[in-house]
Formats: C-alpha cells, structure tokens, sequence
C-alpha cells in the first residue's frame, strides 16, 4: 500500500456548517491487507472516530479497539477483527442523516447504562423528524459511581456539541 497524499488538516464545507477532517489517499487499494498491521490497526480507531457521530453506540461496540490505543496496547485477536467486520456491515447500513438546520425544532433523546451513554439529535421540518447526529461514549471510572439520572446532562450536552 502506498500513500501518495496526505492532508493534514482540510475543511469540508456546506450551508455553512464546516467539518475539520485530515485525509489520506492511498493508491492500490485492491491489495490485500491484513488487519493487524501496525499501519492499519492504528490507523482503524480514527477511521471509526470520522463515522463515530452517525452510528448509535459505536464507542461501546469498538470499546475493545481503543485499548489498542494505549501505552503498551494488547495484541491484535479475533475478538478485534470481528468488531472490525461488525462495523463495516453497520457502516454499509447507514440512514441518510440531514444536515443541521438552525430554524429546526430540535429533538434530543438519552439512553444511559452503567457501561456508557447514547444519543440521537433529531429535528422536525414540516412535522417531520429526520436524524441529524449520533453520539455515544464509555463513562470513564470516575464516572461510573455516579447515578446514570445525574449524568443525562451532561450526556445531553455532549450530543448537541455539532
């Protein structure tokens, strides 16, 4: 696999609402190439982190793939790659989202486990709700000897920073 560009830092504009991604482009990208590979077992994580907004509980689905991200991580296994091909048939399954409008009744809905917390940002046009962001994440320890009612705010809050 080679690398021929790579952008650091790009903006990706529409209605004035801006996106800061950073890209690469590879060419020959029909060879194969075996997951676990220092490249890609890196570079998976931040893949998953781009789509993370659009899938529903993703961040405890891949929960296994960001120890990967550690000091000393553990090594790549079968458990891995199964999340791995779990994701990709997700991601071929995603809804078109809508793009944010600021005139929109805005709708916000929590669900929270011991484990972690999920949310959809949902507008209404015209009586019509359409999904615009999912979020969701993994309570930290510190967090997890709180009460799951004592943190939907907070949960709430990290759903509608666009």
């Amino acid at each position: 696999m080679k690398i021929n560009y790579k952008l650091s830092s790009a903006k990706i504009c529409k209605n004035k609402i801006c996106y800061e991604t950073s890209f690469v482009l590879v060419k020959n990208m029909n060879i194969p190439c075996i997951l676990g590979t220092p490249f890609l077992s890196l570079l998976y994580p931040f893949c998953v982190n781009y789509v993370a907004d659009f899938i529903p509980n993703i961040r405890i689905i891949c929960a296994p793939l960001y120890t990967r991200l550690r000091k000393n991580p553990n090594p790549w296994n079968n458990d891995m790659t199964e999340i791995v091909k779990k994701v990709k048939q997700i991601v071929k399954r995603l809804p078109c989202l809508g793009i944010l409008d600021p005139e929109a009744y805005l709708i916000v809905e929590t669900d929270a486990s011991d484990l972690g917390y999920g949310g959809i940002l949902k507008q209404k046009i015209l009586s019509k709700e359409q999904i615009v962001r999912y979020h969701s994440g993994i309570w930290h320890p510190a967090q997890r000897k709180y009460s799951t009612k004592i943190l939907r705010p907070v949960e709430a809050m990290k759903i509608l920073q666009l």
